[in-house]
């Protein structure tokens, strides 16, 4: 009864305060090699040598996912000095993503990709980082590469077929962390309700 009145665009007041990212993920403190090379939103994974400790993986379907870089968690769990980075395990985060695998729409499965710490579709069953709240589809509009002009992305993409031009378009979505490894069939078979 107190959030009835509206806020611009004829959101309710509540609406039009609400932001889907401030203080939305469970965080843990993680042992990091160096710190700067951890980007908010950077996909991560259990370092394979070192308990406690993550890195950025730098291959598709990566076995050891296990969150994101926070960007504004709510609450962190361990103890935070220079050497550690917040890794966000539940929650809404965004993560950095790139075109590799095609563009993202909401309800994609994320998973790494070549580029460390970066992002793309998942379109097989494998290990993913969660799922996407938002969608990036800068050739049609739908976010923006960073880092680009947005005339100059949009002909790159628009002519773009190789690997270097679409991981040279990089954003981000929203993603529902929940790391693991996901059955779905993506792009393999067509459900039968669709034909």
């Amino acid at each position: 009864e107190g959030f009835v009145a509206t806020g611009g665009e004829g959101l309710s007041l509540l609406e039009s305060s609400f932001n889907a990212i401030e203080g939305a993920d469970i965080a843990q403190a993680y042992l990091v090699g160096d710190p700067e090379d951890f980007i908010p939103g950077s996909i991560v994974e259990d370092d394979k040598e070192t308990v406690g400790k993550v890195a950025l993986p730098g291959t598709p379907y990566a076995k050891n996912i296990i969150g994101a870089v926070s960007v504004s968690s709510h609450l962190v769990m361990g103890t935070e000095t220079a050497s550690t980075t917040r890794v966000a395990l539940l929650g809404r985060v965004p993560v950095r993503v790139s075109l590799l695998n095609g563009a993202i729409v909401k309800g994609d499965r994320i998973t790494s990709s070549n580029i460390a710490g970066v992002g793309m579709r998942a379109s097989r069953p494998g290990y993913i980082v969660g799922s996407a709240l938002s969608s990036f589809d800068p050739r049609n509009g739908v976010g923006s590469c960073d880092g680009m002009d947005a005339n100059l992305a949009s002909s790159t993409l628009a002519m773009a077929t190789s690997t270097e031009a679409l991981s040279a378009c990089q954003g981000s979505v929203i993603v529902n962390i929940d790391p693991g490894f996901d059955m779905g069939i993506g792009d393999i078979v067509q459900d039968i309700g669709e034909q």
